[in-house]
């Protein structure tokens, strides 16, 4: 998985020609001013970047060249990165920036100091230096570039001085002065973890690869920022806070050996590849409104299925549980809109499918791969918008095709729909669409949307026969065997079948 990141990272850095203005004892300057210049590297050195430097360097705090005497006040960007040869830097008490990408990749890298003057450091500037061993940032340091001291796997210290203006440490985890934001978490911290009540945000890559990680207690976040939990793969539970507000890019991707997630009520949308190869990931408690599961958000979620009880969610976005193989009978919730391309993408084992009342649209080859479906429900009375490409053409040659009574036609005239060889009526019939109450039906349950949970149900079999009694809370709890039955709710009389 390292080589992944770091591959990724590397493509998303475009790789220049550097070069340099002078060397003095093989050390490569970059002028800066008439009077301070930068450490740099050579890029003619034998394998590239990685030649330059090695073993131990100590930086001068000044150097003179050509009658100018120059004051070293930075480490410029990508001055060491991949010096995979280089063990200790002794940086001089004038170095006031550390640049982006500086001791990138320096595996062999075991000691550095920064010096009291150092007000920045650049991103990724301290990225996958394996064999570090303790960062402390003093007073000074004013900012903080994103994946500083991600991948750092032999940290075991990660502090911040107390004077600092800007920043603090607890427990081996940076945060903003007043504990607002958590910046980053040393790579090697382990164990439950609680954050202090002040914090409302993680911030971007925050906990990448702290496989030791086995539980943490989110109290009043509000903010999960991109990848903030890549590859925590001791994680095996998550709830998420009812604070919680957002969920950036990847916030849990590739935690393979998470098994249950519980969402909260107040979150709009689960961010794209949020749970992305959760490969263990079998139960999510969706919750709240209107919910909008973003791109490839569960894709390759092998062991999961959907709950048909999530009406919370109205959309599903391109890819969102694509290669999830565990799927084989599919109903989905009844309140989801849209469907987006190869949602469903590469699930084999789907054989029969259910699709609310509230669909409009799917999205192009949205079950691409699911040859095995033979049984397709729609409870859409106006036909959805689709294309040749939703289905497979095996699927539209041999399902079954079940549609409301009333929109038998609609279906047989509609653009790909007409393309089934066999359509026939569901006998879900009679939903008045001017009314707010409808009735969900589906693995030998009833539910009711709209109506009040005192609301009177009765549940009658086709023969007249009551079958069952009860108020709409309590309907939930009893099972029903396959078949028609009229249920009323109210004064309203509603056909289904189970």
């Amino acid at each position: 998985m390292k080589k992944i990141i770091l591959s990724i990272v590397s493509c998303m850095v475009c790789l220049g020609a550097w070069a340099y203005d002078f060397c003095v004892d093989d050390i490569f300057y970059n002028i800066l001013s008439d009077n301070s210049v930068e450490v740099t590297h050579d890029i003619n050195a034998e394998n590239s970047v990685n030649g330059t430097y090695k073993g131990r360097i100590t930086i001068p705090q000044t150097v003179a060249y050509e009658g100018t005497t120059y004051n070293v006040t930075a480490i410029g960007e990508n001055a060491f990165t991949e010096c995979d040869r280089l063990t200790n830097v002794t940086l001089p008490e004038s170095i006031t920036a550390i640049g982006r990408k500086a001791f990138y990749d320096c595996s062999r890298l075991k000691e550095i100091t920064l010096p009291e003057a150092v007000t920045s450091i650049g991103e990724l500037a301290f990225y996958h230096c394996v064999t570090l061993k303790t960062i402390n940032l003093p007073a000074s340091v004013a900012s903080i570039g994103s994946k500083a001291f991600m991948l750092c796997g032999g940290l075991t210290s990660l502090t911040v001085d107390t004077g600092n203006a800007q920043y603090c440490s607890e427990k081996n985890i940076i945060y903003n002065k007043d504990k607002t934001l958590l910046i980053a978490a040393m790579s090697t911290i382990g164990g439950s973890i609680t954050l202090p009540a002040t914090v409302t945000e993680i911030g971007d890559n925050a906990f990448v690869e702290c496989d030791a990680l086995t539980a943490i207690d989110l109290k009043n976040v509000e903010v999960i920022r991109d990848f903030a939990f890549f590859d925590c793969k001791g994680l095996t539970s998550i709830t998420l806070p009812e604070s919680l507000k957002e969920l950036g890019l990847g916030a849990f991707f590739n935690c393979t050996n998470l098994t249950t997630l519980k969402m909260n009520s107040n979150l709009e949308v689960v961010g794209e590849r949020a749970f992305m190869r959760c490969s263990a990931l079998k139960t999510v408690e969706f919750a709240g409104k209107n919910l909008k599961i973003g791109s490839h958000a569960f894709e390759a979620c092998k062991n999961l299925t959907i709950d048909e009880n999530a009406t919370c969610i109205s959309e599903i976005g391109d890819y969102a549980f694509a290669s999830c193989i565990k799927h084989r009978s599919t109903v989905l919730p009844a309140n989801v809109k849209r469907i987006g391309e190869k949602a469903f993408f590469a699930c084999p084992q789907i054989s029969r499918l259910s699709l609310g009342y509230r669909l409009e649209e799917i999205g192009e080859n949205a079950f691409l791969g699911c040859n095995r479906i033979r049984q397709i429900t729609v409870n859409a009375m106006t036909p959805p918008a689709i294309c040749q490409s939703t289905f497979a053409d095996v699927v539209y040659e041999h399902a079954t095709l079940a549609v409301p009574d009333e929109s038998i036609d609609a279906y047989k005239a509609a653009e790909h729909w007409q393309a089934f060889m066999e359509i026939n009526p569901s006998a879900l019939t009679n939903i008045d669409n001017d009314s707010d109450v409808r009735v969900i039906a589906g693995n030998g349950h009833l539910g009711i949307e709209g109506a009040t949970p005192e609301a009177t149900v009765a549940v009658y079999a086709t023969n007249g026969a009551l079958v069952q009694r009860t108020t709409v809370a309590q309907l939930a709890q009893y099972s029903f065997e396959p078949g028609i039955y009229v249920v009323m709710v109210e004064n309203t009389a509603y056909k289904v079948a189970i």
